[in-house]
């Protein structure tokens, strides 16, 4: 009997890594694919409707389609990308670091267009007061799950509620740590 377990444990041990060797091989040839298919995306933006000369007979709504096409967000029309394309191209900024910013913050920037010059504004009242205040809320809930294990708390939860509310604890933390973080790069911007 020992040596059926023993051998039915090495079977799920060598088992277990060359699953994780296939699973690592299609995350990387899905990455790929990804890279590649970004790219044809980029070169077909780039031919059709980047330049004026060869975007001259497209309608306004199909470019702005483009670029929502490319950059996979909603609320990027056609000028505002090719704006953010001038200042990669310039080295000012790298553009998927912008985008990705954009994506996670749009709801806490006011986009504006003044003299044909793009103007980002934060649509808090108070971007640092607020972004203290999420440090703060950071600090604060993980401290709370910490001394909800202490020996010397009190047993306000007991069991699994005790459980559930370190974790939503823990959460909640981290909410106000990722919050806190966007607006400390929407203020760098």
């Amino acid at each position: 009997m020992d040596l059926t377990s023993t051998i039915g444990a090495i079977v799920a041990i060598v088992t277990a890594i060359l699953a994780l060797g296939i699973n690592l091989h299609v995350l990387h040839e899905h990455r790929r694919k990804k890279f590649k298919a970004e790219l044809e995306n980029y070169e077909e933006y780039f031919h059709k409707y980047y330049l004026p000369e060869t975007c001259k007979n497209i309608n306004l709504l199909i470019k702005d389609k483009a670029a929502q096409n490319l950059t996979r967000l909603k609320f990027i029309d056609h000028s505002l990308l090719t704006y953010f394309i001038n200042l990669h191209e310039k080295r000012l900024l790298v553009l998927d670091q912008i985008l990705d910013l954009l994506f996670f913050s749009h709801s806490l920037i006011n986009i504006s267009v003044i003299e044909e010059k793009y103007e980002f504004k934060s649509k808090l009242l108070f971007p640092k007061v607020s972004m203290a205040l999420n440090y703060f809320g950071y600090v604060f809930f993980l401290l709370y799950a910490i001394y909800l294990y202490m020996p010397f708390s009190s047993e306000i939860f007991e069991g699994w509620i005790k459980i559930f509310v370190t974790i939503g604890a823990i959460f909640a933390g981290f909410i106000s740590l990722n919050r806190a973080v966007i607006l400390a790069k929407i203020m760098d911007m």
